[in-house]
């Protein structure tokens, strides 16, 4: 099928004369066989399918390709890099903005693995003065939802006192008779808070706590407790005995609201400039505080996300030489990279193109090779 595509595709690169193309990498067979996909940019079309992806295979393309390329968008490979400045030195090369934040990501997460440790405690220090956190729109359409069902509740109450049946009154507001019994049974509106579902082993939390820390197995925990009246099936205790015993050995509290995870600490920075919910912010703070070590990094991936996002290829250049004079181990790999092919990565910045139509068509010949390159 693979090797079809490349036939029946090869004749249409001498035809079309194509001003901007994209580049990517496809596997025939993960880490083992890949190719290359050739895609015109004006019309997401593919062009051409090449059996390798090194850079004599590429040169060998762009030198039989009779038209001349004005721009060229690819990701970061170093291969594609070297055949076309090699063969076209004077084509503008974009940078994929989708793998420039793919990368920085990938930095992102990295640096929180360095600076930060698995749990961070909590501050449980209470601040009266503090006004409490405006409701996120989630909590906002519950409070509304709960006051339209109260709305529609005291309706079903006056045609019930009016005389009407529980059938009548379904059939006149378009209701089940189920939700009309239901609306006349409230005394009160809802709160519009969502309710955790509650399990028959949180009752018994503090009486699993006491007897693990005494010694006594899953299995005697479980017999002892079902003495005393537990319903619960055995992998609830086995689950909490397990979580008790892990957060022991790693030097942590018990409770497990007392702390903040990892992963919650590199959503809320990434997500920093984009969240609309203002105790992100107050978390983001309170991290930023405790952890100043993170400022500089944070400062850095926020202005490059913001440079990327708004197109503003001067802040993109400050920024990164900015963080090159600081010279930091953490981030020196990523900006050494970057700076080899410095501009193309601002050409991301100057141009609208991307590499996004070359992706969809990676993706659908990845997925005609699996069944014959598994």
């Amino acid at each position: 099928m693979i090797l079809y595509c490349v036939l029946s595709t090869k004749h249409l690169c001498q035809k079309r004369r194509v001003p901007f193309v994209g580049i990517d990498d496809f596997a025939f067979k993960r880490r083992h066989k890949y190719g290359v996909i050739i895609c015109d940019a004006q019309t997401s079309h593919p062009i051409d399918l090449l059996p390798d992806r090194t850079a004599e295979t590429l040169k060998t393309w762009l030198a039989q390709y009779n038209t001349v390329i004005q721009r060229i968008s690819r990701d970061r490979f170093a291969r594609f890099r070297e055949a076309i400045n090699e063969v076209f030195p004077q084509t503008i090369q974009i940078h994929d903005r989708f793998h420039l934040i793919q990368n920085l990501w990938t930095l992102h997460n990295q640096i929180i693995k360095k600076v930060l440790p698995t749990r961070i405690l909590k501050e449980n220090k209470p601040s009266p003065s503090s006004s409490p956190l405006p409701l996120t729109k989630q909590e906002k359409r519950r409070e509304q939802n709960a006051k339209q069902k109260w709305e529609r509740a005291i309706q079903v109450k006056k045609l019930k006192e009016e005389g009407h049946s529980i059938r009548h009154i379904a059939t006149m507001m378009n209701m089940d008779w189920r939700t009309v019994k239901a609306d006349l049974l409230k005394e009160k509106p809802d709160t519009g808070e969502r309710k955790k579902r509650s399990k028959p082993i949180n009752d018994w939390t503090e009486t699993v706590f006491t007897l693990e820390k005494n010694g006594r197995t899953v299995q005697e925990i479980y017999n002892a407790i079902t003495e005393q009246g537990y319903k619960g099936p055995y992998s609830s205790v086995r689950v909490l005995v397990t979580e008790i015993r892990r957060k022991r050995k790693q030097g942590q509290t018990l409770q497990p609201s007392s702390y903040y995870t990892r992963n919650e600490i590199r959503r809320a920075l990434w997500q920093w400039r984009y969240s609309t919910k203002e105790k992100d912010k107050a978390f983001v703070d309170i991290i930023l505080k405790r952890y100043p070590e993170l400022r500089p990094y944070f400062a850095f991936i926020q202005g490059f996300r913001e440079a990327v996002s708004n197109r503003d290829k001067e802040q993109l250049r400050e920024i990164v030489l900015f963080e090159k004079s600081r010279g930091d181990p953490l981030t020196k790999a990523f900006i050494d990279r970057l700076l080899i092919d410095f501009p193309s990565t601002l050409h991301a910045c100057s141009f609208e193109e991307s590499n996004g139509f070359v992706e969809g068509h990676v993706n659908r010949l990845w997925f005609l090779a699996t069944p014959f390159f598994p």
